[in-house]
This record gives structure tokens, sequence and C-alpha cells, in this order.
């Protein structure tokens, strides 16, 4: 318990000299150990050298150009010249006077009478495919039936193109089909037909007479076709 106590109290006693013991104080430690430098600042100078600029003078303007005089040119007057031209025309002998000269040539013989103008021709009649009003037939034609046709039982039907003029006759004729009827009217279509129906058509077409096609007001040639039957 002694050597306890005896350490305790000795620990006071430090104790207690640190806490006496002055303090240096702290401006002259400062002042003795920190030193304030301050940087040195560097200031360069640069030397300019002045420039001298080269000023360019624009070139003058040409001067306005001069009138330049030219000498008056003397024109020769012409009726002096026309003067001269008579006076030698008079003095130089005619064409008459000149001895020896040639007789003039008789005048030849009168050229063929011209041809009286001709008369122009007349207008070409007009063909129009599609008028405004077609052919309208005004007398019908039927078509002779032949005999040998009606014996053999020939039953058909033929369509014939026609050109109808402008008075109404027929031109032009062609067929363009030919169809032969077999039983229950079945159609059948041939190139040609027996016992002479093309022909009998055809005359039964020619016959024909029509009211003529009509374009823009006027009576136009035009196209149609008629249909002629045999046996049917």
């Amino acid at each position: 318990m002694r050597g306890l106590s005896s350490l305790a109290m000795s620990l006071l006693v430090v104790v207690g000299m640190f806490r006496l013991w002055p303090l240096p104080s702290l401006e002259a430690n400062n002042s003795d150990r920190f030193t304030a430098v301050r940087p040195q600042e560097i200031i360069e100078l640069e030397l300019i050298e002045p420039t001298v600029q080269n000023q360019t003078v624009p070139p003058a303007p040409p001067p306005p150009p001069q009138e330049i005089l030219l000498p008056p040119v003397e024109v020769p007057d012409t009726r002096i010249i026309e003067e001269r031209v008579r006076d030698l025309e008079s003095s130089l002998p005619s064409l008459n006077s000149i001895p020896n000269a040639p007789p003039a040539p008789p005048p030849g013989p009168a050229g063929p009478p011209q041809p009286a103008a001709q008369p122009p021709p007349p207008p070409q009649p007009t063909l129009v495919r599609r008028p405004d009003r077609g052919p309208v037939p005004v007398r019908f034609s039927e078509p002779v039936y032949p005999q040998a046709a009606r014996a053999d039982g020939v039953r058909a039907r033929v369509r014939i193109e026609v050109l109808v003029d402008e008075r109404g006759r027929v031109q032009e004729m062609r067929i363009l089909e030919r169809i032969r009827l077999g039983r229950g009217d079945r159609e059948e279509h041939v190139t040609s037909l027996p016992h002479g129906i093309d022909q009998s058509a055809l005359e039964a077409a020619r016959r024909y007479q029509f009211r003529p096609a009509r374009h823009e007001g006027r009576a136009v040639q035009s196209y149609t076709t008629i249909t002629c039957n045999f046996g049917v």
C-alpha cells in the first residue's frame, strides 16, 4: 500500500509541475521560427517597333478623250458631173448615124395561142366512216331465192357492206359473212354458199336506195350493212 501511495504522489507532483511550468510566448517563437517571404513579381517589357504602313495611291483617272477636228472634205458638185456627161453623150454619134450598120431583125412569127384556162376539177366526194346520221334505206329489194338452193333445202343469211354516195345510191359492195342455217336454226359460218346465193345477195343489195348520210349539215358518202335471207 505504501508503494502505491508513493507512486500516486509522484504522479501528482509531475502533473503539477507540467501545469505550473510557464509556456514560451507563441509570438516570440513564431517570430523566430517563421519568416514571411513575399514572392517577387517579374515584369517583362516587350519593345514594339513602330511600323510604317505603305499607303498605295490609286492611279489617276485617264484624261477625257479630246475631240479630233478633221479637215473638211470637199465633195464634187454632182450638177457639174451631170453636165459633163450630157456634153459627152451629145458628142458621140448615134447608132442610126453609123454607116453600114446592120438593120434591126424583123419580128419573129407569133407563137402558138395559149390554151384556155381549164376549169377547176369538181370537188371530190367526202367519205365519212362515222357520220352524224348514217344512210337510211328508202327502197328495199328482196333477193331471188335460187330454185336449186330451194330444192336442196339450203337456208342461209348473207351480210353485205355497201358504200352509199351523196345521192343515196350503192357504189360498192362487199360480203362480210356467210351463215348457213341447219336444223333448229343452228348457225354455221362458211366461206361460200352453193347454187349462186352470193351473186343473188349482191344483186339485191345493188338495187337498194338510201337517204344519204349527213355530217355537219351536208350529205356525205358512208358505209352501211344489208342482210339478205334465203329460206328463212
